[in-house]
């Protein structure tokens, strides 16, 4: 059998592949068993990482709980050094201390010295020089006059004396 219609024209050519262009190549695949490899190890340093992260947050929390030891000791032995300071500052046990250690006694013999309180007179005697001052020849002097008129608790005063 022959066929009706010969075709010459495809007998002559060959066949010639055109070749792929860059965009519709294949790209390479990664192995599965180099991606099963990758996760591993990715999840191996994830773990140590959480691993690290709980052991520092243990050893904070033990420093921790040693500094709050160390606090309330120091707040106890500051209270117990407050109490010592107020029992060593009280009046009776420094007369204690005074007595019995550094040999304090009561005073025997108190002499007591009486001032005349009487208002101030013109001298007269010899000795004095001149005249009185002026008692009033500033304020100072006003008010301790007047202090010691009011209040007679011996105030002092002073007067000339010649030779």
């Amino acid at each position: 059998m022959e066929p009706a219609l010969k075709l010459e024209y495809y007998e002559g050519e060959r066949i010639t592949r055109i070749p792929i262009s860059a965009k519709r190549r294949r790209r390479k695949r990664i192995p599965i068993p180099a991606l099963i490899c990758f996760t591993a190890v990715l999840f191996v340093i994830c773990a140590l990482f959480y691993i690290h992260q709980q052991v520092v947050t243990m050893q904070l929390n033990v420093q921790s709980a040693l500094l709050k030891e160390q606090l309330a000791s120091l707040r106890q032995e500051h209270e117990h050094l407050k109490l010592a300071l107020e029992e060593t500052t009280r009046l009776s046990t420094i007369e204690a201390l005074a007595r019995h250690e550094l040999g304090m006694v009561d005073p025997t013999g108190t002499e007591m010295l009486v001032m005349n309180s009487k208002p101030y007179s013109e001298p007269t005697g010899e000795g004095w020089i001149d005249s009185v001052p002026n008692q009033h020849e500033n304020i100072f002097t006003t008010v301790a006059n007047w202090l010691n008129q009011l209040l007679p608790v011996g105030g002092v005063e002073a007067g000339r004396i010649g030779r």
